[in-house]
């Protein structure tokens, strides 16, 4: 209705009247890049186009802003814990989303934390099980290469998998798993 961006709830097996209307509660919704749903909670994380990340609970129909990027590209390939308590994402960090970095978000006490810098492109975050690390791409591997056609250097290999530790007491990912006894 009236052309605005919003969310809608429909009820399951189509009872209930139609689709309830979330109410915004003084934050406007804008237009939706990305949107992924918390896998205990009744929330939704909600990436738009105006730069903004944002919560969406469901049950009591409100927005929450939890983070803003300062520049073009914003905040995207956002991913929730596997207990639903953080969000991971990347932002952009310089003009023209050449540089971006990953961020953390404790859900239930809204606060920020940076994992990267933001000197390099770091995309895709992705939780591991138990929430020991971050995994994400990061082109940071400045090796030139000579062009086989043109008289030039590329950066060809620049992107890379990375492991974040986000726990002091984490194992350590490369080291092989203890033998059985007799082995």
């Amino acid at each position: 209705k009236g052309g605005e961006w919003g969310l809608h709830l429909f009820p399951p097996g189509g009872g209930g009247g139609g689709p309830l209307r979330l109410a915004e509660r003084g934050v406007e919704l804008g237009e939706v890049v990305e949107m992924v749903a918390s896998p205990t909670e009744a929330q939704v994380a909600v990436a738009t186009h105006d730069l903004r990340l944002l919560l969406v609970d469901l049950r009591q129909g409100t927005l929450t802003c939890l983070d803003t990027a300062a520049f073009d590209g914003g905040i995207f390939d956002v991913a929730w814990s596997h207990d639903g308590a953080w969000l991971a994402y990347a932002v952009s960090t310089s003009a023209m989303s050449r540089t971006s970095a990953i961020r953390l978000c404790h859900v239930p006490s809204r606060r920020l934390h940076s994992v990267t810098d933001g000197h390099f492109a770091d995309t895709s975050p992705c939780w591991d099980p138990e929430a020991h690390f971050i995994a994400f791409l990061s082109s940071r591997c400045m090796r030139a290469v000579e062009d086989a056609l043109f008289a030039s250097l590329n950066f060809t290999h620049a992107q890379r998998p990375y492991l974040a530790m986000l726990t002091a007491d984490a194992p350590n990912p490369l080291a092989p798993p203890p033998r059985p006894p007799g082995w």
